[in-house]
């Protein structure tokens, strides 16, 4: 029983942090003068996924 109390309060704050997070963010970028480095920011979050699972696939094997 406790560990699912303590579980229960875990998954609460993540979710509350993440929105919090989600938030603060969206007020960030929603400006207009910020949009470019937004676009910059995602878009270089987006390549570096595509390289990491790039790297780590096995079927490669670089």
């Amino acid at each position: 029983m406790t560990l699912a109390v303590m579980l229960a309060i875990l998954n609460l704050l993540t979710h509350l942090s993440w929105i919090a997070f989600g938030s603060a963010l969206t007020r960030a970028f929603s400006k207009a003068e910020h949009q470019g480095v937004k676009n910059l920011l995602f878009g270089g979050s987006l390549l570096l996924v595509a390289l990491w699972l790039l790297l780590d696939n096995p079927l490669l094997a670089l």
